[in-house]
């Protein structure tokens, strides 16, 4: 149901949004601050132009107290098995730069890491993400 709403307010932002800078992925990550009833029951009420739209200003208002920002139900985690020098390819790579280079790819994977926060686990309806059993993602 969240997931339904969600891209109801998605596409309502599309439709008034001056598109430049402006990013859908992250209104899908937005998170529920409040039950889904009751953020429906508040959008519901919000003032309507004679042709049915809300303004860019109390839409924005709208989302920035009933959700949570993008992003927020997942966390940082560095990955338990990483290792700073892999033993089983970098061996193979004899050309110093290039192992420089792959090293500092490599390095990336501790900072692009992240696991589900526990406001999933606790709330799910919440969150458009889906906790699986798996929680690195």
């Amino acid at each position: 149901m969240q997931m339904l709403f969600t891209q109801f307010i998605l596409f309502f932002i599309l439709t008034i949004s001056e598109k430049k800078n402006f990013d859908p992925k992250n209104y899908v990550d937005l998170s529920l601050k409040l039950e889904l009833p009751a953020t429906q029951k508040v959008f519901d009420r919000l003032p309507r132009s004679a042709g049915g739209s809300v303004s860019a200003k109390d839409l924005k208002e709208y989302v920035d107290e009933y959700y949570e920002g993008a992003g927020e139900d997942v966390v940082v985690a560095e990955p338990e098995d990483f290792v700073p020098e892999p033993e089983g390819f970098l061996p193979m790579v004899k050309h110093p730069e290039v192992r420089v280079w792959v090293l500092e790819v490599h390095s990336l994977w501790k900072n692009l890491s992240r696991k589900v926060s526990g406001g999933v686990h606790k709330k799910p309806e919440l969150h458009t993400l889906c906790f699986l059993c798996l929680s690195s993602l």
